[in-house]
């Protein structure tokens, strides 16, 4: 569209302020007179006006110069100041800061009566952030359409495209043209998997430039499931963690612990485990240029082949072991052990009794035999081991009976009775003795590894706050209903999701502001994003013909939450670079 304006001959504008009118004429050339000593146009023609004084607007073309260059009948060009010169632009945007054309007799007319307070909200928290320069960067055409559908996602907490085009006439928006589902699904087929990555690539940059992490980075990974009855490609049986019997794909996610801010996501086949996903993970994360970070995993990402791969890209990490695993650190567990008895170990800022060695890991390394030290922490809870081996007395009882009564056991069940039972083949059923005393020597007991985390106390706050990335996922699938991708194809994913992304960074950002405002002992009008969002759109304005905004009266609750996220009021004004020169200052004479 753009290159319709390139292809517009010489153009010069002449303004007659008193008659409130811009003339837009071409030439063929500047030709110099040299008797003269200056340049003039040759071959002048009037090919449009502008109904403005100012010479800002929309230019009305003459029907002379359409019948000769019919690609412009349709087209809306619009001359503007940006800044520092004049430019002229493709008119595509139904909401225009600049009044196009001027309606006879409509400066009384009501265009329409929209929501604008989560807007001013959204975009106040997004406006410096390097979130949105990542994402003009990247999708330098269609970054305000991905942010609208972004703001209507996180608005409406269940994105349906059907509904987006109502959703648009009636709330204010970065892309106000009400787009259709097909629209919509154009546009998410438009971003690909290579600008996923390239706009995260960007995005790691800008936050280390902009500081726009904490200093010390401990940032959470961890991986979700989404159900999904769509015929995609990576959407196999897996083990789903929300227990449904559905086909799905694996989501991971890294956030910042400290602020809860998405950084990076990645989608994996749903037959695809957890601790199959490291290895292409830190891959992609090492090209696409993240750097000096902690990265804390549960024990799902545990195993001997992932510390290699971590430790081989150059990362740190944090990751804690699960019981089953934790032969591989024995040595230092029986040391624990000894240490626990004496009663020495007890951090009360923890409360938690903590044990920490340095030792030797050796791994290889394309071939190569290298040694790492690493830090062992095992933390112990006694009232924990006496919950966990008083739970295994009371179900070991369970079961006996359960089979003393030939009763068919469960999945679960079995499992149990097989590792803390024996039957014999007479159908004597007798205590696994051997089996319990190694639970009861586990029990309250859990173990983290890490290179760089040398203090018990900090690596146990360092695994504790990796409870924000579950929160993103309970935010996201609960709090913003996106249980479900929802799209058309497989063409269309990584768009929604860059959506959902985008969507999912503004309300952790405003569930960090919240918590540390409670901290900091702010009285709050509402205590959740949900409570928010649905009194700020009620804050609406009547928009009139004549491009005047009349702002409806704000309530006291509404004022509060505004001033506690820093947005200005709206107030009521005729829209900036209006190039209609009638606004209304006076009330008419009733005679």
């Amino acid at each position: 569209m753009n290159s319709l304006i390139k292809k517009l001959p010489n153009i010069y504008y002449q303004t007659i302020s008193s008659r409130g009118v811009t003339y837009v004429k071409s030439f063929d050339e500047n030709k110099w007179l040299p008797e003269k000593k200056y340049a003039i146009k040759t071959n002048t023609r009037t090919i449009g006006k502008i109904n403005s004084g100012n010479g800002a607007g929309l230019i009305l073309f003459e029907e002379s110069f359409l019948k000769s260059r019919p690609e412009y009948k349709d087209i809306a060009i619009v001359r503007y100041y940006d800044e520092k010169k004049w430019e002229l632009r493709i008119e595509e945007d139904h909401s225009s800061e600049i009044i196009t054309s001027l309606k006879v007799n409509s400066k009384h007319e009501v265009t329409d009566v929209i929501s604008v307070g989560t807007y001013l909200l959204f975009t106040k928290l997004i406006e410096k952030d390097t979130l949105l320069e990542s994402l003009k960067s990247v999708f330098p055409d269609t970054y305000k359409q991905l942010l609208s559908l972004a703001y209507y996602c996180l608005d409406e907490c269940d994105f349906k495209s059907n509904r987006y085009a109502l959703y648009a006439k009636e709330h204010k928006l970065p892309y106000q043209v009400p787009l259709t589902p097909a629209a919509i699904t154009r546009l998410f087929q438009s971003v690909t998997e290579a600008d996923e990555l390239n706009f995260f690539s960007h995005y790691f940059e800008s936050l280390y430039k902009a500081s726009g992490t904490s200093r010390r980075r401990f940032w959470a990974l961890d991986s979700t499931s989404i159900s999904t009855y769509s015929k995609y490609l990576d959407a196999k049986f897996g083990h789903n963690k929300q227990e449904e019997n559905i086909p799905q794909i694996n989501i991971v996610l890294l956030t910042d612990q400290k602020t809860g801010r998405p950084l990076y996501y990645s989608r994996f086949n749903g037959s695809i485990p957890d601790i199959s996903t490291v290895s292409f993970t830190f891959d992609n994360l090492l090209h696409i240029g993240a750097r000096s970070f902690v990265a804390v995993m549960d024990r799902g990402y545990y195993s001997n082949d992932n510390l290699n791969e971590i430790l081989s890209c150059g990362y740190h990490f944090l990751i804690c072991v699960p019981l089953d695993k934790v032969d591989t650190f024995k040595d230092v567990l029986l040391e624990a052990a000894q240490a626990f008895i004496c009663g020495d170990k007890y951090e009360s800022a923890i409360d938690e009794n903590v044990f920490t060695k340095k030792i030797v890991y050796e791994y290889k390394n394309k071939g190569k035999k290298l040694k790492k030290d690493l830090f062992v922490h095992v933390f112990y809870d006694q009232e924990r081991a006496g919950a966990v081996t008083k739970h295994i007395q009371k179900r070991r009882v369970e079961v006996m009976k359960m089979l003393k009564e030939h009763m068919t056991l469960d999945g679960n069940n079995q499992s149990f009775a097989k590792k803390y039972l024996i039957q014999e083949e007479d159908g004597l059923i007798r205590i696994n003795n051997e089996a319990f005393q190694e639970a009861n020597s586990k029990a309250g007991i859990f173990v983290c590894v890490s290179d760089c985390i040398g203090e018990g106390k900090q690596a146990f706050y360092g695994y504790k706050d990796r409870r924000t990335v579950e929160d993103c996922f309970n935010d996201l699938k609960v709090k913003m209903s996106c249980d479900r991708f929802n799209t058309s194809s497989e063409e269309s994913l990584p768009g929604k999701c860059l959506v959902e992304f985008i969507a999912l960074s503004l309300h952790m950002r405003i569930e960090y502001l919240l918590r540390k405002m409670k901290e900091n002992g702010v009285k709050l009008p509402h205590h959740s994003v949900r409570t928010i969002l649905r009194d700020l759109q009620g804050i609406k304005t009547v928009e009139f013909g004549d491009g005047y905004s009349a702002v409806k009266t704000i309530s006291r609750t509404q004022k509060e939450t505004l001033k506690l996220f820093h947005v200005p009021e709206p107030v009521s004004q005729y829209r900036k670079n209006i190039a209609v020169p009638n606004m209304i200052k006076h009330a008419r004479k009733p005679h």
